[in-house]
């Protein structure tokens, strides 16, 4: 600060930021502040520093380095890229576009003539703004989910439907650590591209540089070496990549791959198995040990892997992202392991997930509460366990996956042929995942689902949830996606508090996905109630809803309460603090609340019990929903009740 060193930040760990609390001395007027980073190699660890001034009252200025002209541009741009919205398939701008302004729109870009307001878009699913500054290039993504692509399921017979789905999934141009897998989809379906003899080479290249996520192919190359779906020189290429590969932490070797996660670690103890059931009498050269020995090692830990989720469910549950990774784990398991015992154990956990998938499926799409998400849970409908769900059942909306190459290839296993009645059935189920409790309540109308999470701790608040068994309120949280409440495909409301400011930033947890400090959550049947309660420490002092008013048939707001129906389902928001809509990246889909404290209720129903959206709005009201700050409760009708603590 002004030239004195203040602070030296030596602590990170893995996955959660480093905080420390430093006294100023600021003196009046201009400050000079420079922080000096320095990367790790190691994932998750991420370069980059916050500073929160606490009790500071004066308002405060930050600028770049420069002359004030120079701020005024950057406030300038800033404000342009801000105020950009889309509407009526056209980027509007709030002033005159300055010079050197083009929108990338879908596979072209375009220039926006400078001086207008307004440019209008022939594909506008994501549009990038782009302005180019002096030596700088600022840019500002718009995602307009009401162009998204909403794709029914078929009518095919099952046969006819797989094999089409193999077919679409070949055709994905996927690079570094699921470059393979459209090649075994290929292969698959028996289609002959000379390509991806090629593409086999390059990912043995890529495996032998141990990159993270070099598990995730190497799965798959072994895969298609057990299943003869290779030549011979592909064969003898793998060979050579998996006898030299480091398949856990106590092998020799210095790299960047990620050992522990649920689908990680499974991944690498079905490939010790599996290359060393392939080359048993070979040497592996960076262990030292056989193929025998490789083999045994790897089936013991597999068999501990299954011991430990079996009886407590997924940590990964319903993700997005990794239940289709866990489930093409588990196939390699059902398939290839010389312990029979271990291969229906394994079958076993996929039918379940299969079962899991289809519980929570709600007009043809699969939402329920994550135990990791990303920024897909957007668009569920476009997720990978969306793809298990359409892979398995032709009515679902489609949706594909190269990963859903493991299930179709498997000559031992078949997904269950119960899933169409177990999408389309209502239920109201509570069951455990990873020491949580999960709740269900689906009707033909709406389906309303989330994790319960206790109240606060007071010994672990404001700690990474790894300190306790179970999530809790107040604990720093990760990517845990926790509730959600559907009336259609691409109709999802949900609350969160953003663990960074920005959208699309790549934070973890992120804006829309997990959240900063958990809050308090509880569901019974059609209510779901929440209290946030966030720490100063946190930098982000609000919470938001996903409020997506263009899938909606008609909405409207009475006081505090937000109200909607889609077909003959309804949907009420309410929330302690007075919200406004906002708009960074996603259009028209966004309230936010500021406030560290405040407590939101939603409640689903349905058109056999409310005749319209009156009807609803006025039981909605009837609720009477009251939020004490000084004893954090939330307090509604009947006995709905729930406390911080």
């Amino acid at each position: 600060l002004n030239r004195e060193h203040i602070i030296r930040l030596n602590s990170w760990p893995y996955m959660y930021p480093s905080r420390q609390q430093v006294t100023l001395p600021l003196q009046a007027g201009v400050n000079h502040v420079a922080v000096r980073l320095q990367a790790l190699g190691m994932r998750d660890t991420r370069c980059l520093v916050g500073l929160q001034l606490q009790d500071v009252d004066a308002p405060v200025h930050v600028g770049v380095p420069g002359d004030e002209s120079l701020n005024r541009e950057v406030r300038a741009n800033e404000q342009f890229l801000n105020g950009l919205r889309f509407q009526d398939g056209q980027v509007v701008a709030s002033c005159a576009v300055p010079e050197g302004v083009s929108v990338r729109d879908s596979e072209r870009t375009i220039d926006w003539p400078t001086g207008t307001t307004s440019l209008e878009l022939l594909q506008p699913v994501r549009p990038i703004v782009s302005l180019r500054w002096r030596d700088q290039k600022l840019w500002r993504r718009i995602d307009v989910p009401i162009a998204r692509d909403l794709s029914p399921g078929d009518a095919d017979d099952l046969a006819t439907h797989r094999h089409q789905y193999m077919v679409r999934a070949a055709e994905s141009r996927r690079k570094g650590n699921a470059a393979v897998h459209p090649a075994l989809c290929a292969r698959v379906a028996k289609l002959d591209r000379e390509a991806d003899h090629q593409r086999i080479l390059d990912t043995c290249d890529h495996v032998d540089g141990r990159p993270d996520c070099a598990d995730f192919v190497l799965a798959a190359l072994l895969r298609m070496v057990a299943l003869d779906l290779v030549t011979e020189s592909e064969k003898q290429r793998v060979r050579k990549t998996a006898l030299a590969f480091r398949y856990w932490e106590d092998e020799p070797g210095h790299d960047a791959m990620c050992f522990g996660s649920e689908n990680h670690s499974l991944l690498f103890h079905g490939c010790q198995m599996m290359a060393g059931n392939l080359w048993p009498n070979d040497t592996f050269t960076n262990s030292g040990k056989t193929g025998n020995e490789q083999a045994a090692l790897g089936l013991e830990r597999c068999g501990a892997w299954l011991d430990e989720v079996e009886p407590r469910g997924f940590h990964e549950y319903h993700s997005l992202t990794y239940m289709p990774i866990t489930v093409a784990a588990l196939m390699n398991l059902v398939d290839f392991t010389s312990d029979e015992q271990v291969s229906r154990r394994a079958a076993a956990l996929v039918g379940r997930v299969f079962h899991m998938v289809a519980d929570h499926a709600f007009d043809g799409v699969t939402v329920a509460p994550q135990g990791r998400a990303y920024r897909e849970i957007l668009a569920p409908h476009r997720g990978g366990t969306q793809a298990l769900l359409s892979f398995a059942c032709p009515q679902a909306v489609t949706s594909t996956s190269a990963w859903l190459g493991f299930v179709a290839s498997s000559p031992n296993y078949q997904p269950p042929t119960d899933l169409h009645d177990r999408m389309t059935r209502p239920a109201s189920v509570r069951y455990r995942q990873h020491s949580t409790n999960l709740v269900l309540h689906k009707t033909n109308d709406y389906l309303l689902t989330s994790v319960e999470v206790p109240g606060a701790d007071t010994s672990v608040a404001d700690a990474p949830p790894q300190s306790r068994r179970e999530l809790g309120a107040g604990v720093a949280g990760y990517q845990q996606h926790l509730w959600q409440a559907t009336l259609a495909t691409n109709c999802h409301v949900f609350v969160t508090h953003p663990g960074e400011w920005i959208d699309g930033g790549s934070a973890r947890p992120g804006y829309w996905y997990g959240n900063g400090v958990v809050p308090r959550t509880h569901q019974r049947g059609n209510v779901l109630m929440q209290i946030h309660h966030i720490h100063s420490k946190h930098p982000v002092p609000f919470t938001h809803a996903h409020w997506p008013t263009h899938a909606f048939d008609e909405h409207v707001q009475r006081g505090n309460w937000h109200v909607a129906r889609r077909g003959e389902g309804f949907v009420g928001l309410w929330c302690s603090a007075a919200v406004e809509k906002c708009d960074q990246i996603l259009t028209d889909s966004e309230l936010r609340a500021p406030g560290r404290t405040t407590a939101w209720m939603c409640v689903c129903g349905s058109q056999q019990d409310h005749t319209d959206l009156a009807a609803f709005t006025e039981y909605c009201i009837a609720q009477s929903p009251v939020f004490d700050t000084k004893d954090l409760s939330l307090r509604a009708a009947g006995d709905m009740h729930i406390t911080w603590r």
